[in-house]
């Protein structure tokens, strides 16, 4: 009798996204002039894991000219991410000087 299976592990690092990037800027920032590609390199492509749903998403790209305070559409009008977020899913989220993370879900194409 043979048992085929698939098992898929993923390795789970401790820490928030946000800690993640402060590590790569900081050191990248003060050493490249083109320290934003640096840091979309080190975050395009790692999967995150979302406190609100326990979704995995990966990461497609950084968006630097965005961040909490840029707004999108909904289909109540304007709102911003932090006040999406707040309403949503009853988060507060403080940081502004981070830039948005893109995240595409299959189906979806990036904009």
């Amino acid at each position: 009798i043979f048992l085929l299976g698939d098992l898929k592990n993923r390795i789970i690092q401790a820490g928030t996204v946000a800690e993640y990037l402060d590590d790569c800027m900081r050191q990248y920032r003060a050493t490249e002039a083109n320290w934003q590609a640096r840091v979309d390199m080190c975050c395009i492509g790692r999967a995150i894991v979302t406190r609100h749903n326990m979704q995995v998403y990966t990461i497609d790209r950084l968006s630097w000219g965005e961040n909490i305070d840029s707004q999108f559409e909904t289909r109540e009008g304007m709102v911003t991410y932090r006040e999406y977020n707040r309403t949503r899913y009853n988060q507060t989220i403080t940081r502004t000087d981070l830039p948005l993370l893109v995240c595409v879900r299959k189906g979806d194409e990036l904009k």
